[in-house]
C-alpha cells in the first residue's frame, strides 16, 4: 500500500480479503498502516482450513462474484 506507517485511522475491508493469494500480508499491511489506537472493520468470506491455497483462491473467487449479483 503506498500509504505511510501509522497515518490512517479506520480501514474497512468487505468481502475482499477472500480473494487475495497472501491473506496475512494484507493483515500485516492493515495494522502496518493504522494510527495507534486505529480502527479495523473486517466483513468477509470465510473458507475450511483443509482446502490448498490454490482451491481457497479459486473458491473466493466464485463467492465474490456470487455475492456480486
Amino acid at each position: 500500500m503506498p500509504q505511510a506507517d501509522e497515518t490512517i485511522s479506520v480501514v474497512i475491508s468487505n468481502c475482499i480479503i477472500n480473494l487475495t493469494a497472501d491473506k496475512t500480508a494484507v493483515i500485516t499491511e492493515m495494522y502496518r498502516i493504522l494510527k495507534p489506537g486505529g480502527r479495523l472493520g473486517i466483513s468477509d468470506v470465510v473458507a475450511e482450513d483443509h482446502l490448498s491455497e490454490q482451491d481457497s483462491v479459486q473458491r473466493g473467487s466464485y463467492e465474490g462474484c456470487i455475492a456480486a449479483w
